[in-house]
């Protein structure tokens, strides 16, 4: 093998490992918070902070954190860059928790959460943590009475071929696949975009 396969082996390996991973940790750490916050349904995420400020900015993120998540995780640190809460893992990988705690960014490689542009889908992978929200369409239903889950676009139609190629939709193509990159994985060859207009 040349190098720059062996590399990209290894960042397959890497991203399909921590991925896994941090989806069983996120889900495990909501059943364990229902213990003391009761049932995920009734948790008042959105407009929980607002004397905490921005929905999206580091205080208001840090104060849903620190009610619902950080005792039920094994994080090795916290930190606020550029505003924004960012929560660190042992095994190398962070997440940026936004919106009210309602959608997580994963970097299965801790040191691409301080770049300004990412790659959906390979630097970076979108979870949303909607547990309440059952209305009647598929998209709904994929978070209804849910943990952490796989982000989806608005356009899914709830079918394998209806997350299409598009990079937003890459946790969940990888959640269907065994959380192995399937052959043909788009995400390798997009462009890097803003990491502030991922969600």
């Amino acid at each position: 093998m040349t190098m720059p396969v062996l590399i990209q082996s290894n960042q397959k390996k890497v991203i399909e490992t921590r991925l896994e991973k941090f989806y069983s940790m996120m889900g495990q750490a909501v059943t364990l918070s229902e213990i003391d916050n009761g049932m995920r349904t009734d948790w008042k995420l959105t407009g929980a902070c607002d004397s905490e400020g921005s929905e999206d900015g580091y205080a208001c993120n840090l104060a849903i954190y620190n009610k619902y998540f950080k005792n039920y995780l094994k994080a090795t640190k916290t930190e606020e860059k550029d505003g924004k809460l960012f929560v660190y893992f042992a095994d190398g990988s962070a997440a940026r928790f936004t919106y009210y705690g309602h959608d997580i960014l994963f970097f299965p490689d801790a040191k691409k959460a301080s770049l300004d542009k990412v790659v959906t889908g390979l630097d970076t992978f979108l979870f949303g943590f909607y547990p309440g929200w059952c209305e009647n369409n598929l998209r709904a239903k994929n978070f209804c009475n849910g943990a952490v889950e796989p982000y989806v676009g608005t356009e899914w139609d709830g079918t394998d071929e209806g997350l299409g190629d598009d990079c937003v939709n890459a946790t969940k193509i990888l959640q269907l696949n065994n959380w192995k990159i399937p052959e043909g994985y788009p995400c390798f060859k997009e462009k890097e975009e803003d990491v502030d207009d991922i969600i």
